[in-house]
């Protein structure tokens, strides 16, 4: 009986960190592929030369937050880390919802702003932002 359960928790072990293991390929593989996309990246720079306000706002968010000493030195970097910090079905949603963007309403692009927003602290969303107004 107790080599089974010896047994047993081993293979409970074993499939647990391959699970483990398995989840952070995916989420690195989806990071990976959000992060290379051309257009997360013109898209963000167009919202800037477009809003000029908005880069005065992001300004101003970062420096009533700070960094936390959080600092990016591109913005692959920064986009790589918001996608390996969700799940793997969170960033699989993220990247549709971002590929069929053009048929969101105004109220469902500020819902999943705000479901995003609510993943991070302020100093985690100042960091990323800073890389992309600097």
């Amino acid at each position: 009986m107790k080599k089974f359960l010896i047994g047993l928790l081993a293979f409970v072990v074993i499939v647990g960190l391959g699970g483990y293991e398995a989840k952070n390929l995916l989420t690195k593989k989806v990071a990976e592929k959000i992060a290379a996309d051309p257009g997360i990246h013109s898209t963000i720079q167009t919202a800037l030369q477009q809003n000029p306000a908005l880069k005065s706002q992001i300004q101003q968010y970062i420096t009533r937050y700070g960094t936390g000493g959080l600092h990016f030195s591109s913005q692959q970097e920064a986009l790589t880390y918001a996608m390996n910090h969700m799940s793997p079905s969170e960033a699989a949603k993220l990247y549709e919802l971002y590929q069929n963007r053009d048929s969101l309403t105004p109220a469902q692009q500020q819902q999943v702003e705000s479901e995003v927003a609510a993943d991070f602290t302020p100093q985690q969303l100042a960091a990323m932002a800073q890389v992309f107004v600097n």
